[in-house]
């Protein structure tokens, strides 16, 4: 009987972290480079399928753990990196990543990376996101009168070449997390990143990426399709929480019915 409330109440922590993705991914459907999460559930039996076909074995004297407990279901977050669709705009300084590839840009808590190609020029004539933060070009920021990008990524100032975008790969940088504002931080324990972005056509696997100018990658995110899934959601929670309360009751019964004698 308890084993069932754990059970029930699992599902109900798995649905309301999924409608908090869900809620968040359809306030960010209009967010340019935005890229959906997706919850992630395993049960019990999942888990201790996993652990049985793993290969590797326990080190001696030691246990190998099959979960936290021996019912229920896990939930985790991860993040898909598909290409988001492509909104032609015509501005020299809109830019946008089709493939594996972040830019770089400088924040006041260090080098952050970025998939919003939304840039503009500050009042120091500096190349920065819309947010105000430097995008850096071969290491550091550029600043002038005239700021032109061009397609293989080289950027001129004032009709002089002034380096490359710093454009890197999940494979250089490592795992990645989201810490807000539409930004990318190196390293942690992050959510993974899941259904990776294609390998853009034409491109080499040492630039699996390609860019356009006056085009910005919207949100990846599908409306219909998260509010459809957030009906689901709502429902499956909807559903655990009667099965926890039939459960309550009968356990209260037998409680009452034990007392009785």
């Amino acid at each position: 009987m308890l084993r069932g409330i754990y059970a029930s109440a699992t599902g109900m922590v798995v649905q309301a972290r999924r409608l908090d993705v869900l809620a968040n991914n359809l306030a960010n459907a209009a967010t340019v480079g935005y890229k959906r999460d997706v919850t992630i559930a395993a049960t019990f039996q999942d888990l201790l399928q996993e652990r049985l076909d793993d290969r590797v074995a326990p080190a001696p004297g030691t246990t190998r753990t099959v979960g936290p407990v021996p019912a229920g279901t896990a939930v985790a977050t991860a993040t898909r990196l598909a290409d988001g669709p492509l909104k032609a705009t015509g501005r020299p300084l809109d830019v946008a990543l089709q493939g594996d590839g972040f830019f770089t840009i400088l924040t006041p808590e260090g080098i952050r990376y970025t998939r919003a190609g939304n840039f503009d020029q500050d009042g120091q004539g500096r190349l920065v996101t819309a947010a105000g933060h430097p995008v850096l070009v071969s290491g550091r920021p550029v600043a002038g009168r005239s700021i032109v990008i061009r397609e293989n990524g080289e950027v001129w100032v004032d009709g002089q070449p002034a380096g490359t975008l710093d454009i890197v790969t999940t494979a250089q940088v490592g795992p990645l997390r989201k810490v807000g504002d539409n930004l990318w931080a190196p390293g942690g324990p992050g959510a993974p990143l899941v259904g990776g972005a294609s390998t853009a056509a034409g491109q080499t696997p040492a630039r699996p990426w390609r860019l356009l100018v006056g085009f910005l990658e919207m949100s990846n995110v599908e409306p219909i399709r998260e509010m459809v899934e957030l009906i689901h959601a709502t429902r499956t929670f909807e559903a655990n929480q009667k099965a926890l309360q039939a459960q309550d009751q009968a356990l209260g019964r037998a409680v009452n019915d034990l007392v009785g004698r």
